[in-house]
């Protein structure tokens, strides 16, 4: 948001000792904050002007006149001082030439204006998040709208199954090529409640393995910085120790409920490992992505998909919730039923989207490492479906209203638990605060009625 004049020497040779990109010296010479220019961001002018001097050369052949000097009617020596700086920071490959090889006499007393450029490029680092208009995405969205200046030098695309089919290589190398990412936020999957992974098993596998491994193709083809994979904690054995961390992803077969959808997201882990395998031992500087994971427990929040029958747990329970209420109240009932599927014995963690939201995006800033990361809450916050449901009926219930829990156990409970080990993130974020799941619940609840319309039911 300055003016800054950069002297460009001789632009037509390749080995200039200032090149046309060497902003890291004017930012020097302008006194710009070292936090300003970083590895993740790319400075470019709005405007550049190109201008010129001519000057007429005496004797080309005495190639060791020193710089600036003997050149009549303009005074070079502000010049010396920054070319001595441009080659004091100058790559050691760039090979020595110096600006003024010979002695001359400028042909006009001020530099004239060759050419105007106004630059038209974003100067943001672009984020692709797929699967960008879900649960997951609008939280994230949130997250990023509301944090003030903090991602000021991101550009957040957020797409979805209307964008782009992405389980067509076809389409999502257009999609990549369209947007041009330097991040990417991969949460798009085909995704469903226990019953239907049950009744789907091959469609979840094959889909999701399609859109998996065109999302990281195409990651690795744009050269993208870092690609985050969103796994689940359905991929961990189905016989195995509690509570489980990343270490025991590999250590046995998941439960025979989801097993295509835990197969397809157990490979995003593999995939993650074999292209740092690949181009890490080959030495191959051109392709830097880093492509790593994270492992959510289960999620609940706006924008989820409250259909009873594709449904997680608390979203199926909120849209029972509602319509039994509805009912009730059109019947002039001041009572209703909430039926939960199975026992309501299993235990499950669960994180409110926003702060799985703050933890994502924490993780594109400063997380580096090919392992994944487990972002849950702790131990001690696991709970079981029936206290979730008694949570859910809590929201609803009011002085005209009461909701009764009633379980039908026709229907299976799945996986007893899935314990998480959140040790690994509270190592990086020891402090860091997780939003009660009661008024996680209750703000859930608030936006469901209030968006009733807009609602994926």
């Amino acid at each position: 948001e300055q003016s800054v004049g950069l002297v460009l020497s001789e632009p037509y040779f390749n080995a200039s000792d200032l090149p046309w990109n060497h902003l890291r010296l004017w930012s020097l010479l302008n006194e710009i904050p070292p936090n300003v220019l970083t590895n993740d961001v790319i400075l470019m002018p709005n405007k550049a002007v190109i201008k010129a001097i001519p000057i007429e050369f005496d004797d080309l052949w005495k190639i060791n006149a020193d710089v600036g000097c003997d050149v009549e009617g303009f005074d070079l020596s502000a010049y010396d001082q920054l070319i001595r700086s441009a080659k004091a920071m100058s790559d050691p490959s760039i090979e020595s030439h110096p600006l003024w090889e010979y002695a001359g006499k400028a042909m006009a007393d001020k530099p004239l204006e060759l050419f105007c450029l106004r630059v038209a490029m974003n100067a943001k680092q672009v984020v692709l998040v797929t699967g960008g208009t879900g649960l997951v995405g609008k939280a994230i969205e949130s997250v990023v709208n509301s944090s003030g200046d903090e991602f000021k030098m991101y550009s957040f695309v957020f797409i979805g199954s209307k964008d782009a089919d992405l389980s067509d290589l076809a389409q999502t190398r257009a999609l990549f090529r369209r947007i041009g990412p330097n991040y990417v936020i991969h949460l798009a999957a085909l995704v469903g409640g226990l019953f239907h992974n049950i009744n789907n098993n091959l469609q979840f596998l094959r889909t999701n393995l399609a859109i998996n491994d065109n999302v990281l193709l195409m990651s690795h083809e744009m050269n993208v910085k870092k690609c985050i994979s969103c796994l689940s904690t359905c991929i961990f054995p189905d016989k195995t120790s509690y509570p489980i961390d990343e270490s025991m992803i590999h250590l046995g077969p998941p439960h025979d409920s989801n097993f295509g959808y835990s197969y397809a997201k157990r490979m995003i882990d593999v995939l993650n490992k074999a292209y740092a395998n690949e181009y890490s031992n080959a030495g191959d500087r051109t392709h830097k992505t880093l492509f790593t994971s994270i492992i959510p427990t289960n999620v609940f929040g706006s924008y989820d998909n409250f259909n009873v029958n594709h449904s997680h747990v608390i979203p199926g329970l909120i849209a029972k919730a509602y319509k039994a209420v509805t009912e009730a109240k059109e019947k002039g009932a001041k009572s209703a039923k909430l039926v939960v599927f199975g026992s309501g014995e299993p235990k499950r963690q669960f994180i409110y989207s926003i702060d799985l939201a703050k933890l994502i995006v924490w993780v594109l800033k400063s997380y580096e490492e090919i392992e994944p990361i487990i972002l849950s809450v702790g131990e001690e916050d696991e709970i079981s479906i029936k206290e979730a449901a008694q949570l859910v009926s809590n929201a609803f219930t009011d002085n005209d209203m009461t909701l009764e829990l009633e379980f039908d156990n026709n229907y299976s409970d799945g996986q007893f638990k899935k314990t998480a080990n959140n040790a690994k993130l509270r190592k990086y974020l020891p402090h860091f605060e997780f939003t009660p799941i009661d008024v996680g619940i209750k703000e859930t609840v608030e936006w469901f009625r209030q968006n009733y319309s807009i609602v994926r039911i």
